[in-house]
């Protein structure tokens, strides 16, 4: 049975090592915990929360940085737990997620009520695809996005996700060029690889607050995260395969081979340590995986042993 475990368990060891490579050797961008982009209507909404608001706690614990808060509140969203949000200026908000239908949680940002994204600013056109729908349409590099169908944006993963899962047909593009505003009306076309709709823009958030620092990890603090690390994604990721077969989360979540492929190419765009934290991602999901009581797994054998030793 050991020699049967030793299969899932070299993936989250693997994991572990991983992460500890990249906060020791290669450091994490450490952005501020800043919210970017209130959702209206929600409740941190009628709170007072705003953009440019920075996170001091959720449920009592201290947050050091938007990826922390980050992923507390997605994983919080997932498992349908309370939290409290707290602000360096006192603003609170206390949110149950218990009664959430997830579906396909493709949208967290929407769907958590608040976008924590650290870095934020003017949203600026750095390339325009050739023949893309956004080139076709008018659009420059060095325009600036300043809002879409009218709700003001300053957080480029907002306007990805409200442009790639939008319901309308097309959306309107209000954009500063040359100091003068004007509105360009695109239709997004779907993309099989990333799963959501593009226009064939990619962007980049200028003048913001929210400057990473790059921290390099002690020994001791990246054994730590590392460790913490590890715990919490592999826990989030099995309540996600619970909630899958369970039919509370969508199928559509999962991603193919090809998008996952897409999605490696992106972070190793973004830096060696998002890479090395996407790697350690997969790997956890990989021995999560083989853990699943399937015959042809290591789970499916450790099931089969455990019959037969209480026969």
């Amino acid at each position: 049975a050991l020699m049967v475990f030793g299969g899932p368990a070299s993936n989250f060891i693997l994991a572990f090592f991983v992460l500890f490579g990249a906060y020791t050797l290669v450091g994490e961008n450490v952005y501020k915990p800043m919210i970017s982009d209130v959702v209206q209507g929600t409740i941190f909404e009628q709170n007072g929360f705003k953009s440019g608001d920075e996170i001091a706690t959720i449920n009592g614990k201290k947050i050091n940085s938007a990826a922390q808060a980050h992923e507390i509140l997605i994983y919080s969203y997932i498992k349908g737990d309370s939290v409290e949000v707290v602000t360096l200026d006192n603003k609170k908000a206390n949110v149950n997620f218990s009664g959430e239908k997830l579906g396909e949680f493709k949208n967290p940002g929407e769907q958590i009520g608040i976008y924590v994204a650290g870095k934020f600013g003017k949203i600026t056109i750095q390339n325009v695809v050739k023949d893309g729908v956004a080139d076709l349409g008018g659009m420059k590099k060095g325009d600036v996005i300043t809002a879409l169908d009218g709700i003001k944006m300053n957080n480029v993963s907002r306007v990805i996700n409200t442009i790639g899962y939008t319901k309308k047909e097309a959306v309107d593009f209000t954009i500063l060029r040359d100091g003068k505003e004007q509105i360009i009306t695109l239709t997004p076309k779907y993309n099989d690889n990333s799963k959501r709709k593009l226009v064939g823009i990619e962007m980049v958030a200028e003048d913001g607050d929210g400057n990473a620092v790059v921290k390099k990890y002690g020994v001791g603090e990246a054994i730590e995260t590392a460790y913490e690390k590890v715990v919490s994604s592999t826990s989030m990721q099995a309540i996600a395969i619970k909630k899958l077969i369970t039919g509370e989360l969508s199928y559509k979540n999962l991603s193919s081979p090809i998008s996952m492929a897409d999605y490696s190419g992106l972070t190793a765009k973004q830096g060696l340590f998002q890479y090395l934290n996407y790697i350690a991602l997969i790997s956890i999901a990989v021995g999560l995986f083989n853990l699943l009581p399937i015959p042809v797994l290591d789970g499916g054998h450790l099931l089969i042993l455990s019959i037969e030793g209480l026969i």
